[in-house]
């Protein structure tokens, strides 16, 4: 990471405070832009070959079940990336998630896949730790529910109108998020509301035939999994390998009882990481950890 315009600031005898800014290393990966079109290949596939420039590819997918000709028009390589993935298709109704690291890393992760294959990545806990995926986390975490915004986005269902310049046919696309990693049978939204319109689509035979399907499952599923976010930080200065896009499942203590099995039920559960930052703060190293899930436990009475 190249190191520009750093500060010091005095701050009492003997201490300074030093504030270092820099980019990214591959500053052209948002920036730069350029012409391409690619074989007929799936989105991800598409999306691998350009960001393979920049970053070392990780995660559980390396294509789609789409095939198409992609054309990058004069866009950035980021967002063409970014356009790639979401119009890119994924078997049994699974959604793709994308996040990049700070070791230059491109995460591309199959989430339901992801999901079924393990249990969990890391485990946030209270008390002993007895497992190595065990993480102990200070004990003033964050809870922010973003239901209310997402569900005017995207929760109540947009119905999209697609129509087929080919064969003057049309269809219409209604994709609804349900909970996928909260015990709760029902999203934070409110019954009255009915479903929302979106824009036309239009497709020819330049494009696969689910090209607004997958935009549209795609982009609704990874709102939706932004509705709750809990922010914790690693407990004992310790370096967590903890990646965007890990699976994370999250013990909180309970107000009652004792004992490192009593857990609140609310907001316990499975998470999945979407920040990860690390500083060192009055000489401390902190790990702090951004989850998200699409909603709370549902309270049982």
């Amino acid at each position: 990471l190249p190191i520009c315009f750093p500060v010091t600031i005095k701050q009492g005898k003997n201490k300074r405070n030093y504030i270092l800014s820099g980019f990214c290393h591959d500053i052209s990966f948002i920036n730069d832009s350029r012409n391409l079109i690619t074989g007929k290949v799936s989105g991800v596939e598409a999306a691998i070959q350009v960001a393979s420039r920049y970053f070392n590819i990780k995660g559980n997918v390396r294509s789609g079940v789409d095939r198409q000709h992609w054309i990058q028009g004069r866009q950035t390589d980021s967002h063409f990336v970014k356009e790639c993935v979401l119009h890119s298709l994924t078997k049994n109704n699974s959604f793709f998630g994308t996040a990049i690291t700070t070791q230059r890393e491109l995460v591309i992760k199959d989430i339901k896949e992801h999901l079924r294959q393990k249990e969990f990545d890391w485990r946030f806990i209270q008390g002993t730790s007895r497992d190595s995926r065990d993480v102990l986390y200070e004990q003033n975490f964050i809870i922010e529910s973003r239901a209310g915004i997402i569900a005017g986005l995207m929760g109540y269902g947009r119905e999209k109108i697609v129509y087929d310049i080919e064969n003057g046919s049309q269809k219409s696309i209604l994709e609804k998020a349900k909970p996928l990693l909260s015990l709760s049978r029902d999203l934070a939204m409110s019954k009255e509301i009915q479903k929302r319109n979106s824009s036309l689509g239009i497709i020819n035979e330049n494009v696969h035939s689910n090209y607004h399907e997958a935009y549209q499952r795609n982009l609704t599923n990874l709102l939706t999994l932004s509705s709750v976010a809990l922010t914790a930080s690693v407990l004992n200065n310790r370096y967590v390998p903890i990646r965007p896009l890990d699976s994370i499942m999250f013990k909180d203590q309970s107000t009652e009882g004792t004992g490192d099995n009593q857990t609140s039920e609310y907001y316990s559960g499975l998470y999945l990481a979407s920040t990860v930052t690390r500083e060192l703060k009055q000489r401390r190293f902190v790990t702090t950890v951004e989850m998200c899930r699409e909603a709370f436990n549902q309270v049982r009475v």
